[in-house]
């Protein structure tokens, strides 16, 4: 699997080169522009837990079953750690609209269909292949794409005064992410031996291939979709934000 965590850190090093990405970490934007978009990340993060319980084995038989349900175990919770972090950033219901109706409205609308499609497409490769090993292919491109996000976002929220209190997009993620079991891709690379030692056939190092190329390729859509994105919801000032709570 070796050439293959190569070549997804190839891949980690294109995506880091998108629009969004450098968007991120320009000096001329300020960072309460930044977090802007993070509404628009909702549907993706609760649709990862659905992710990661496609990839979870009821009844694990191999060392490499064991370590994707260990993995699944450690990230099953952090779409809690979302939404907590969405009220922390100042954003509610009233930032999508006025309405239920334009909440739901927003997340299943034509412009975030590359984000829907991204978990449908994950989820079908999962299933269709039904492999361990390609399982774990998909878990590292996720790992690895997911390292260019919260890099580059880390960039600017830690600047934030509320940067402390945060936890899917504070400390407490990067800790959690660099303590996996399995490795992180924290350094821009694989950190596990045992995931580096893992042998591919050649049909499965085809098929590994076309994931990786796949499933970058949704991030860059998914990406750009967030970054279409950052004029799209309110986000309240702490004292507005406050007394729409009390009315909810």
């Amino acid at each position: 699997m070796e050439i293959q965590l190569a070549y997804i850190e190839k891949k980690q090093t294109l995506l880091n080169d998108t629009d969004f990405c450098k968007w991120l970490r320009s000096h001329s934007i300020s960072n309460e522009e930044k977090v802007s978009f993070i509404p628009a990340m909702t549907f993706f993060v609760l649709g990862f837990k659905d992710i990661l319980r496609h990839l979870e084995y009821k009844v694990p038989s191999s060392e490499i079953e064991m370590m994707i349900n260990e993995h699944c175990k450690e990230d099953s919770f952090h779409w809690k750690w979302f939404l907590k972090d969405l009220e922390r950033l100042g954003f509610n219901l009233y930032s999508w609209g006025n309405s239920t109706t334009d909440l739901f409205s927003s997340i299943w609308s034509d412009n975030d269909i590359p984000m829907r499609e991204m978990i449908y497409d994950t989820i079908i490769k999962i299933n269709t292949h039904n492999n361990p090993k390609i399982s774990l292919i998909i878990i590292e491109v996720l790992e690895a794409a997911f390292g260019v996000f919260i890099k580059n976002m880390t960039y600017s929220l830690s600047q934030m005064p509320n940067y402390k209190t945060l936890e899917y997009f504070g400390e407490l993620h990067l800790e959690h992410e660099e303590s996996h079991s399995m490795g992180h891709w924290g350094d821009g690379c694989q950190q596990d031996e045992i995931v580096h030692r893992i042998e591919l056939t050649s049909h499965e190092e085809k098929i590994a291939n076309t994931i990786i190329d796949e499933l970058f390729t949704n991030f860059e859509k998914l990406f750009q979709t967030w970054m279409d994105s950052k004029e799209n919801y309110v986000r309240m000032n702490t004292s507005n934000y406050q007394e729409v709570s009390q009315r909810i």
